[in-house]
């Protein structure tokens, strides 16, 4: 099973374009009964605020289940072990493993 990859690092806009554009690719995504998406998106630190401010209100409302970066599961990070339990093809990624703050995994509600 694969899953989509969306890539936000190839025309990276301001941070509130791409957490606006994760936003509507969760939407399109879910809409089409997909379980999980990897988000490409950049490393600029107000981005990193505002995508992990905005996924934290979509778990509180119950649109997706939980969202972790790369490499998280080799902290035993309790949000990307749930997602490798849910999702085992996660772990044939390669960048699940690798840490990368620019890669987001998101589970889909």
């Amino acid at each position: 099973m694969s899953f989509p990859t969306i890539d936000l690092l190839t025309d990276p806009g301001d941070a509130k374009a791409t957490v606006k554009a994760v936003v509507f690719y969760i939407a399109s995504e879910r809409a089409r009964g997909t379980r999980l998406l990897k988000v490409l998106h950049p490393d600029d630190k107000n981005t990193q605020v505002l995508l992990s401010r905005k996924l934290r209100k979509l778990r509180a409302g119950g649109r997706i289940v939980c969202f972790s970066q790369a490499g998280a599961v080799k902290e035993e990070e309790a949000q990307a072990l749930y997602i490798a339990d849910k999702v085992p093809q996660v772990t044939e990624d390669g960048d699940f493993f690798t840490p990368a703050s620019t890669v987001t995994y998101i589970l889909l509600a």
